[in-house]
């Protein structure tokens, strides 16, 4: 399976130029258990949201392959690694995820991942009036959840997010170095 898209900026809240992202999957059932995909996303970014404001374009390439493994017919897991690269400096990490079907209306997962953003940057904080970053630090995070089918559409969870930096000063309006989060969610497909 191969898809390729386009969109109006890798990873970004505002589209701050003219220049488009372009990206693209490769998914390869290997055996019964296995599958492998690689995602790629190339995009023309600018600092200081835009050219007209002294920004500078720089290039952006985040490469991210996954293998999945069906253990059993209840259990699944995946690995993922992620390497990111601009001009401004790279960035990796890798995860772990579990997914265990118990019955039809019953399902816990589990995810486990890891950041190293030591160039400061994806995680830290660019500055715009030199274009460098600065502030760089790795963070992990595990997460805990359950989902419960109670409708042939409805599907809803429950989830606890733990997240960790070796900065710090990032959660907390800059006192602490940890934080917890719990997601409630429905989901109605139709």
């Amino acid at each position: 399976k191969t898809v390729v898209g386009v969109n109006n900026g890798a990873d970004q809240d505002i589209d701050n130029n003219l220049y488009k992202s372009v990206e693209g999957q490769m998914a390869y059932q290997l055996t019964d258990k296995i599958k492998l995909t690689q995602n790629v996303v190339w995009s023309l970014d600018e600092t200081n949201y835009g050219r007209e404001n002294g920004g500078d374009r720089h290039p952006n390439l985040t490469l991210d392959s996954i293998a999945g493994y069906q253990v059993t017919d209840k259990w699944a897991a995946n690995l993922e690694y992620v390497y990111g690269n601009n001009n401004l400096g790279n960035w990796h990490g890798f995860g772990i995820w579990n997914r265990y079907q118990y019955n039809d209306w019953l399902a816990f997962n589990h995810r486990f991942e890891y950041f190293d953003d030591s160039s400061g940057n994806r995680l830290g904080v660019i500055d715009n009036s030199t274009a460098s970053p600065n502030d760089g630090y790795n963070a992990w995070e595990m997460t805990f959840g359950v989902d419960f089918k109670i409708y042939s559409n409805l599907l809803t969870g429950l989830e606890y997010r733990f997240d960790r930096t070796d900065n710090t000063s990032r959660f907390d309006n800059g006192t602490n170095p940890d934080q917890s989060t719990f997601l409630a969610s429905a989901i109605y497909s139709f």
